[in-house]
């Protein structure tokens, strides 16, 4: 049908360049998904033991604020919008900025004491995420 593209179905990776492609610039190689499998853990994510979860029911608290920059809240954000039909035991909280107004308006809608603190860093270190965690640190110990 392409006369020019070669073929190239024999290799192991997929492509996800249209049909009328020559190349296969934006091909996926399973070998390295096979080699990130050892340190990269969403790979195994369907497969993994979810029971767990039923614990997080036990903890006392009613007010549970993520504290996080992009995407290190957005899917905990995503799933409590999807969810958003059900009646829910626990409220969440989204603290994603380091602008104090805005998490002194957050933190005015929760009990300090009555809160479970989450703080997520998908690479440990993000500044923003430090700073509003000191920031709200601040709070308690006031």
């Amino acid at each position: 049908m392409y006369p020019d593209r070669i073929d190239l179905t024999h290799l192991p990776f997929c492509t996800i360049d249209p049909v009328t492609a020559k190349d296969h610039d934006d091909a996926i190689y399973f070998d390295e998904i096979k080699k990130e499998r050892g340190f990269v853990g969403y790979y195994d994510l369907p497969l993994q033991d979810i029971t767990y979860l039923s614990r997080l029911d036990k903890f006392k608290q009613t007010h549970i604020v993520v504290v996080g920059i992009g995407g290190s809240s957005l899917g905990t954000k995503a799933v409590d919008t999807f969810l958003s039909y059900k009646q829910k035991k626990k409220t969440l909280h989204f603290i994603e900025t380091t602008d104090p107004i805005t998490i002194k308006n957050v933190l005015k809608q929760v009990d300090m004491n009555d809160s479970l603190f989450l703080i997520v860093s998908k690479s440990g270190g993000t500044i923003e995420t430090i700073a509003a965690f000191k920031y709200i640190l601040s709070f308690k110990s006031s």
